[in-house]
């Protein structure tokens, strides 16, 4: 690598991406071969080589796979007319490796193959959502997601994408005071990964007649998890309860649910956890910051 780093240093990028290729050939798989494919995608932008851009953003996600580097790859196959094409790829390759559930669920969800992360989900697991249950939380989000194909008018249901998407809680995706600084490159990956999420969401076709299957599915788990948060008093988790039940209501209203929507706060909120004063502030903090469900504050 010292090499390598005095060929950037000298401006040499057609040696750097020569030697950087070699370099793959000997370094085994982990953070170092990563790292020489990095060279190769950072030669390419320096040569203007397309074709190398995708070689080693390729490289760089077989070398040490991650939900980070499988976006990037994606951005630039996109970018060249090659998403499915690579994506196909990535998921063959991970089903030979002993990469992480959750990482695989996240490829199929990137290409929107919601049957096939839902085979891969326990969707039982309604606990453990910010630890073991990633995945689990990953396949909600992006299934709301779906349900709306990625509508931006559901803020609750960007914030859960890009809170499960990353290692990081991001409040919202436009908000101004996440910190600009040391956090700026993990926030870089966090939303080229949420973008091909986005992405996916938007691909996967739900049938008219199948999509209620979905809906119910949505449901299940959304009141599973408020129920198993509020009736044994997790009262550490009764913000992640009210904003799993504000996201269905917001997706319930961008579908044209707005019945759905008031009868899903009226159940949770007024009828099964009325004596629940601060699971109840929780939820009206949550329907506070959603511009969308305006209307259903004003007849409460």
């Amino acid at each position: 690598m010292y090499w390598l780093d005095s060929l950037v240093t000298a401006d040499s990028w057609t040696e750097v991406a020569c030697v950087a290729q070699e370099a793959l050939e000997v370094i085994p798989a982990g953070p170092l071969r990563a790292q020489a494919a990095s060279m190769i995608v950072a030669a390419s932008e320096k040569l203007g080589e397309p074709k190398l851009a995708l070689q080693g953003n390729r490289e760089c996600f077989r070398s040490f796979p991650a939900e980070s580097a499988l976006a990037s790859l994606l951005a630039e196959a996109g970018r060249q007319s090659r998403r499915e094409e690579e994506l196909d790829d990535a998921v063959h390759f991970l089903a030979e490796t002993t990469a992480s559930e959750k990482l695989v669920i996240t490829a199929l969800l990137m290409g929107g193959r919601l049957e096939d992360a839902e085979r891969r989900v326990n969707t039982n697991k309604i606990i453990g959502w910010s630890s073991e249950a990633r995945g689990t939380a990953m396949f909600f989000a992006a299934l709301l997601g779906t349900l709306i194909e990625a509508s931006p008018r559901a803020p609750t249901v960007s914030s859960l994408l890009a809170r499960y998407c990353g290692n990081r809680d991001i409040d919202s995706l436009d908000a101004e005071d996440i910190e600009e600084s040391k956090n700026e490159s993990a926030r870089s990956r966090d939303n080229e990964v949420l973008t091909e999420l986005l992405i996916g969401c938007k691909q996967a076709r739900l049938s008219e007649t199948g999509k209620q299957r979905w809906w119910d599915l949505a449901e299940r788990m959304a009141g599973g998890r408020i129920d198993a948060i509020v009736s044994e008093l997790r009262r550490g988790s009764y913000d992640r309860a009210a904003e799993v039940l504000v996201a269905l209501m917001e997706a319930q209203m961008v579908d044209g649910r707005p019945a759905k929507a008031g009868a899903l706060l009226k159940l949770y909120k007024d009828e099964k956890y009325r004596r629940h004063r601060a699971f109840r502030a929780e939820v009206n903090s949550a329907l506070r910051k959603s511009t969308l469900l305006a209307y259903l504050r004003s007849q409460r």
